[in-house]
């Protein structure tokens, strides 16, 4: 199983696709089944948004083949108007209708395996009331596009903020107790025990919401479920196998070392941090108060010295005078 967002991480993106279509070919031969889901950056590629490509993630991309329609390949070439030579590779291949679009046809938005559904973003109750079975319909013939499916658009329950490939209301640190109330009731119409979800980064690992809102702590994208299925403990990696119908057949774990040194990491920073703004700080203040003494030392020899002159000047004309008054008197 492979939630989605293949495309957009580093270079080597194409031979990770590649990888898993074989996989699941190789699976199909005998008798198993490899599910790939559609993520964001999936179809972002498809809208020919490719924000998060990387400078080498260009290469690799064969030209299109002339499909025999003239009309179908002016369409492709137009499609590739407005880019740089080095991208049109790229964008004929993900274009509705191109290569790798028809390649990603094969990715669907949701699937549900017994009683264990999984998606990219998470499903809501408007998404289940729309159909599932409806919705990877519509993005498979958005995605193989023409001639076999003409004029079909991306459904617009897929392309907003809180669609199944980018909703994070399950999926954030601190769900609220509404999303939880939502997911419960979504899997209560599907008939499902648990949700399994990625999109959202999990700094602290992989993490199950249930009602105690129970952390696992491992490296793996998030499990959204109603029961703390998989809660081993500290510094565990989990994981779980199923069965065709869903059935947990095995509970995987490892010891993971280290789990938790982001966090570690940034309270580290912190600590440091703290320390050296208050040793400035107090050697900023040792410094004005040393310096206020300095100048208030000075300030008081300064009006000693002017004093001191004062004072010996009046001495001096009084010694002169009284020294003028005794000549005068000797004189007379």
């Amino acid at each position: 199983m492979q939630l989605g967002d293949i495309l957009d991480r580093g270079d080597a993106e194409k031979g990770c696709m590649d990888l898993l279509f074989k996989l699941k070919r190789q699976s199909r031969e005998v008798g198993g089944a490899v599910h790939i889901l559609l993520g964001n950056h999936e179809v972002m590629n498809v809208d020919l948004d490719f924000r998060y490509v990387t400078q080498n993630a260009w290469e690799g991309w064969d030209e299109p083949a002339k499909s025999g329609s003239v009309r179908l390949d002016i369409k492709a070439s137009l499609a590739a108007v407005g880019f740089p030579s080095y991208m049109k590779p790229r964008v004929q291949a993900f274009r509705p209708g191109g290569v790798e679009a028809k390649r990603l046809s094969q990715m669907q938005v949701a699937i549900q395996i017994g009683d264990t559904v999984l998606v990219h973003g998470g499903l809501r109750k408007r998404h289940i009331n729309y159909g599932v079975q409806r919705m990877n319909n519509e993005m498979y013939a958005w995605l193989r596009g023409p001639p076999t499916f003409k004029g079909q658009e991306k459904p617009d329950i897929v392309d907003d903020s809180d669609s199944p490939i980018w909703a994070r209301l399950y999926s954030v640190p601190t769900p609220k107790l509404s999303a939880e109330k939502e997911l419960e009731d979504v899997l209560k119409t599907l008939n499902a025990r648990r949700m399994v979800v990625g999109h959202t980064p999990q700094l602290r690992g992989l993490a199950c919401r249930s009602r105690a809102l129970v952390p696992c702590r491992a490296r793996a994208p998030l499990l959204s479920c109603p029961l703390p299925l998989v809660v081993y403990g500290e510094g565990k990696r989990v994981g779980i196998r199923l069965s065709a119908r869903g059935d947990v057949l095995r509970k995987v774990r490892a010891n993971v070392r280290g789990s938790d040194w982001p966090c570690w990491c940034v309270c580290v920073c912190v600590c440091v941090c703290v320390c050296v703004c208050v040793r400035a700080c107090v050697r900023v203040c040792v410094h004005i108060r040393v310096s206020v003494r300095a100048r208030t030392c000075m300030r008081a020899r300064r009006h000693k010295c002017i004093r001191c002159t004062l004072c010996e000047s009046k001495k001096e004309r009084e010694s002169k005078k009284r020294e003028r008054e005794s000549s005068a008197v000797r004189e007379a």
